[in-house]
């Protein structure tokens, strides 16, 4: 187990980047990793669509400023940025670009 440190360029490596060119940060020891297991909670989220999932990797171990990049206020604010919607939320649809950059064995959902 680790801490992550979202704001320690050290600690991040870049997947290429967000749709406004910010570098797509993700934690190194994930990136790393040879087995990678996501958990977390499937729900409704308030900007994203639903939560849990690719959110364990991105904007879970994202850096900082990839995660202010994907939750500013050009995706907060679209409208289909919101409850239960994935397909045409920018907001989402980053999210999941950036987190399947990394791959991964496992996404559990609970």
């Amino acid at each position: 187990m680790i801490n992550h440190e979202p704001e320690n360029p050290n600690a991040l490596t870049q997947f290429g980047t967000t749709r406004d060119g910010t570098p797509a940060l993700i934690n190194k020891e994930l990136a790393e990793a040879d087995v990678r297991v996501i958990t977390g909670i499937y729900r409704a989220d308030f900007f994203a669509g639903f939560s849990g999932g690719i959110k364990g990797i991105m904007p879970g171990t994202a850096g900082l400023q990839t995660v202010m990049s994907n939750h500013g206020a050009k995706n907060i604010g679209d409208p289909n940025a919101t409850f239960g919607i994935t397909d045409g939320n920018p907001l989402w649809e980053e999210l999941r670009e950036i987190a399947l950059r990394v791959r991964s064995e496992f996404f559990a959902q609970t």
